[in-house]
């Protein structure tokens, strides 16, 4: 009996074993295929790993992991649903390239990294994501404004976000933190965080029906940022607001709504002056 036990617990270590993905390595932007073409092979080349000096899309397939790094300039749209290890926009110099501007657009299609999603890593560097629809989802943290220096910046119109933490211009603790900076457009769709963090080069702008939801009662913190202009409603017209919810545990940080209440009003005025005039 013990030896049967014995074969049937080798036997599951080795189908556990065989069926671990292989990492293929870094995936590097380089441009050298169709603009803009995410999913053109020749626009990457990879570095490590066991597909290394290959020309490879970084999107996970079963038996096959690759990272993501779009960090020599350019920008890139993903319109497929798209899995990678882990994602960089604007940040490690490679093949004799300085770090430089990139923008990735996600187009209503479900974009996840099983581990860290950074934007702007490297001084000189910055990393946007235009988020038009669909979700993106990011196993650990979710960093606009890393390390070094760099930016990042998300806007977001539509969809879902959803990060593990959150970071609005990472604080290091390094001598250049304060020259690292994120902003957060949100001017619709949900960002979710199970933890928020956010430096003084920080900035949070919430307008529409856009909601940052935040894991726990946070609405201290919120506040303050409120109160010292780093989160703001409108552009900066308005206001933004907090509120606990201790049903699900969760802070929801939406537009003032008296704000929304007055364009609403103004508009409604100007469609009345309009009209009189018409008369």
């Amino acid at each position: 009996m013990k030896m049967k036990y014995t074969i049937a617990l080798l036997t599951l270590i080795g189908v556990v074993g065989s069926t671990q993905a292989a990492w293929q390595g870094r995936a590097h932007w380089v441009g050298g295929g169709a603009a803009g073409d995410y999913y053109d092979a020749a626009n990457w080349i990879m570095e490590a790993g066991d597909a290394a000096g290959a020309n490879a899309v970084p999107a996970n397939v079963p038996g096959l992991e690759y990272d993501m790094f779009l960090d020599n300039g350019g920008s890139t749209a993903l319109s497929q649903d798209t899995l990678v290890n882990v994602a960089s926009l604007g940040g490690v110099a490679w093949a004799g390239k300085a770090p430089t501007d990139v923008t990735l657009t996600i187009n209503n299609a479900n974009v996840e990294t099983i581990w860290w999603f950074v934007m702007g890593e490297q001084f000189g560097a910055s990393g946007t994501i235009n988020m038009n629809g669909g979700s993106l989802t990011v196993g650990t943290d979710l960093m606009l404004g890393a390390h070094n220096g760099g930016s990042g910046t998300l806007n977001m119109t539509a969809g879902t976000v959803t990060a593990g933490q959150l970071f609005v211009a990472f604080d290091d603790g390094a001598s250049d933190v304060s020259q690292q900076t994120g902003v957060l457009n949100l001017s619709g769709g949900t960002v979710n965080a199970g933890a928020f963090f956010m430096n003084a080069q920080g900035y949070v702008d919430i307008s529409g029906n856009g909601q940052l939801v935040i894991n726990g009662d946070v609405t201290g913190n919120i506040n303050t940022w409120i109160g010292n202009g780093q989160i703001v409603g409108d552009g900066g017209a308005g206001t933004a607001s907090a509120s606990y919810d201790i049903g699900s545990d969760t802070t929801t940080v939406i537009p003032e709504p008296g704000t929304l209440g007055m364009v609403a009003l103004m508009g409604g005025g100007l469609l009345w002056v309009r009209r009189k005039f018409m008369i």
